[in-house]
């Protein structure tokens, strides 16, 4: 029911994060591994923002999440933080991004968003409107994603962890 979704604000930007050949890693069983990162990428982005209330979906092999332009700085910090326990902890790559919202409204899509209430304590956040796959889009393209993606700007840039405190996982 679209009638329950309210546009983002267009100062807002949407940050993804994506682990770069996730579909590979699965079928060398490495499943939990993937589905760790996708946790920790929202366990750190959470921090980074000081915990705010924000929209944000788990998307198995990464996350994507709507956040206010006023925490892009802390959030870049803490997504090179992450690429770097990625490929340290877990042998994988990480990708991510932030794309504004006003860049994909001036493409044609909106991002809105809905909040689906599960219970007294729990709520997932929904999308609609095109822009959350386009932003997904933008920053995988080797081109065009080049102005969104966030990545280190020399391998001898000091990064510190991202903090991913309170993450826990139940595998064996």
């Amino acid at each position: 029911d679209l009638s329950r979704y309210r546009p983002a604000p267009d100062d807002w930007l949407v940050a993804i994060f994506d682990v770069i050949g996730s579909t590979q890693a699965i079928e060398q069983n490495r499943y939990k591994d993937v589905n760790a990162v996708g946790v920790c990428c929202i366990t750190a982005a959470l921090h980074a923002l000081d915990g705010m209330d924000l929209p944000y979906v788990f998307g198995g092999d990464g996350a994507t999440l709507l956040m206010p332009l006023s925490g892009r700085e802390a959030m870049a910090e803490a997504m090179l933080g992450l690429q770097q326990v990625t490929g340290r902890e877990f042998g994988l790559e990480l990708r991510t991004g932030m794309v504004p919202i006003s860049v994909l409204r001036e493409r044609g899509v909106d991002v809105s968003v809905g909040r689906f209430v599960l219970s007294s304590s729990k709520s997932v956040a929904l999308f609609a409107g095109g822009g959350v796959q386009l932003a997904d889009h933008l920053v995988k393209d080797v081109e065009e994603g080049e102005a969104f993606r966030i990545e280190p700007k020399d391998e001898s840039e000091e990064i510190a962890d991202a903090d991913t405190t309170g993450f826990s996982c139940r595998w064996r």
